[in-house]
């Protein structure tokens, strides 16, 4: 995808494909954007020693939308919540907050309460 492409370019390169985005985004020109643009700072999850990235990091297009559904499956007692387990929204913060109510609806359920989802 894009962000490969984005990826492998140089530091001028991203910067200028960022200003020409900006440029099409904001309806301004090259220039204008050019004259108030500082830099780009950015990381790559990928490279962070700790992280290496998401467990999605790597997933090819459509493996979540196939067979994400086996990332929130429980084993045994033990529960997986994460914006990648949400049925909507994966990889944003709205489906990490839905993955949490599911996941604490799954407890609730398993202690044998009532739901406690604000849904």
């Amino acid at each position: 995808g894009k962000a490969y492409i984005y990826q492998a370019m140089t530091y001028d390169e991203q910067k200028l494909a960022v200003i020409e985005q900006f440029s099409r985004l904001f309806n301004k020109s090259i220039e204008f954007i050019r004259s108030e643009f500082i830099e780009i700072l950015h990381t790559d999850w990928t490279e962070e020693e700790y992280e290496r990235g998401g467990y999605e990091s790597f997933c090819t297009p459509g493996k979540l939308i196939l067979e994400g559904d086996a990332l929130k499956k429980p084993i045994d007692r033990l529960l997986f919540a994460g914006t990648e387990t949400a049925a909507h929204y994966k990889g944003y913060i709205d489906g990490a907050i839905e993955a949490g109510y599911r996941a604490a609806d799954e407890v609730a359920s398993m202690l044998c309460i009532d739901r406690i989802s604000v849904q």
